[in-house]
């Protein structure tokens, strides 16, 4: 503590009689006898001010005056020194005090901005994939499946079902590693879904994803439903290039005869495409080389009235930084090749390494969203009746939480064929729906939940 500190406060006169001889006390000064102050000691206080003021002696020589003295001081110096030990002792008191409680306000009291519930930690890793897939059940009631990857590698099921509207979280990972056949994902790996009805209406799930060494490796689960036992297929074979994306698509066709397609990056970067039919997987073939970790996206379309046999593919990649569609002659044939004849369908400016959403609703609109580092969200769509794609554009988010748009922190997107987008947004999963009249408006359906029950 300074003297500045004190400005404020009164000063002691040593001797206001200063034409009175001042006699020698035979008492010493009993500062032992003030009060102390309260609260932190002077070892403790760095502000603690002893007073060490010096009484002068009485000249030699002069005669002592027989004045009336208490603890030999004169009656009026007593007084005067009394109140200015009382007013020093008091201030710091009140300041051992108020620093007392400033401290223990500071420490306890959280401010009005800490006090309001903190958001809780997201288990989602940032670095997550995002993937969806759909399939309506005997009753007509709708499932929806979304998959993301949490900070420890696992992979998370959410299951939505339209019945009971309510979302159904599962470990899948922990599942097959109590079965006995654990999961070595990496983290960050892509993660492609795919569902369909089989020969006899029961549905299938198969999952896509990339384990140590970019590994491939495909997940099944029959009949998909909460307590479903996922299980690893062993006919899956072949490596992809490191940070390569997988897509995977089979036309929802009560069709045994379907293959799946799956598409990815080979270790050179060239687009790979491997077919499964019933009795397993064809050796893989390839395209020419795309962008290193292109964003990939598969899908098919229905021409079938016009006069072509069955669905035909659609798979979407970037090339030099712009988005190229190309198509396969049909989803039948076994023995078919892909067709070359790609169109550009906007530049990639700043894309990022995460998956394309394709969702192809009215069974012949494709809607592309690709998730551009600046821009944000990039849709556009094909209109059959037109023939032609629309301008890349944001979408309107309606609805959404306050100060989300199209521009936010997305890292991660996917659809699924009700209609249905799911966007991987500061740590959280949300959910869109469109109409076919506007699919670049977007109605906020609500946050899926992503946390596990204990």
């Amino acid at each position: 503590m300074t003297t500045r500190q004190y400005s404020d406060l009164p000063e002691a006169v040593s001797n206001p009689d200063n034409d009175l001889p001042e006699p020698t006390s035979t008492l010493p000064v009993q500062h032992s006898s003030l009060p102390e102050a309260v609260g932190e000691t002077q070892k403790d206080n760095k502000e603690f001010v002893t007073d060490t003021r010096d009484y002068a002696p009485v000249q030699p020589g002069t005669p002592a005056t027989k004045l009336r003295r208490i603890c030999g001081l004169k009656r009026k110096t007593f007084f005067i020194v009394a109140a200015v030990l009382i007013i020093i002792v008091g201030a710091a008191v009140g300041g051992g005090v108020g620093a007392t409680v400033g401290k223990g306000s500071s420490d306890s009291a959280p401010s009005s901005e800490s006090s309001a519930t903190p958001k809780p930690s997201s288990s989602i890793a940032p670095s997550s994939g995002l993937s969806s897939a759909n399939w309506t059940d005997s009753d007509g009631y709708q499932h929806y499946y979304v998959f993301h990857q949490n900070k420890k590698g696992d992979i998370i099921q959410s299951h939505y079902h339209s019945q009971n509207k309510t979302w159904k979280v599962r470990n899948v990972s922990a599942s097959m590693e109590s079965v006995g056949t654990p999961l070595s994902t990496i983290l960050g790996t892509s993660i492609s879904a795919i569902a369909w009805s089989d020969d006899k209406s029961e549905w299938n799930l198969r999952l896509y994803l990339l384990l140590t060494n970019n590994f491939l490796a495909e997940l099944s689960a029959l009949g998909p439903n909460d307590d479903s036992e996922w299980q690893r297929e062993g006919t899956l074979k072949g490596q992809a290039g490191k940070g390569s994306n997988i897509a995977a698509w089979r036309p929802p066709d009560r069709n045994s005869s379907l293959i799946y397609l799956l598409m990815y990056q080979s270790p050179d970067q060239k687009i790979t495409f491997k077919k499964r039919r019933e009795n397993g997987w064809d050796d893989p073939f390839y395209s020419t080389p795309a962008t290193k970790k292109s964003s990939l996206g598969v899908g098919s379309v229905d021409l079938t009235n016009e006069d072509l046999d069955g669905p035909q593919w659609r798979f979407y990649s970037d090339n030099s930084n712009t988005l190229q569609e190309g198509s396969f002659e049909d989803a039948y044939n076994g023995d078919w090749t892909p067709n070359w004849n790609t169109r550009d369908l906007g530049r990639l400016p700043h894309s990022i390494n995460t998956n394309f959403a394709v969702v192809i609703f009215d069974l012949r609109k494709p809607l592309v969203v690709n998730i551009d580092g600046e821009d944000g969200l990039v849709a556009r769509w094909y209109d059959d009746k037109t023939a032609e794609w629309s301008q890349p554009q944001a979408p309107e988010l309606k609805d959404s939480p306050k100060g989300m748009s199209a521009s936010s922190n997305f890292t991660a997107i996917a659809g699924n064929g009700d209609k249905r987008l799911y966007g991987l947004v500061d740590g959280a999963i949300h959910e869109w729906t469109f109409e076919s009249k506007a699919p670049l408006t977007w109605n906020y359906v609500g946050e899926v939940n992503t946390t596990l029950s204990d």
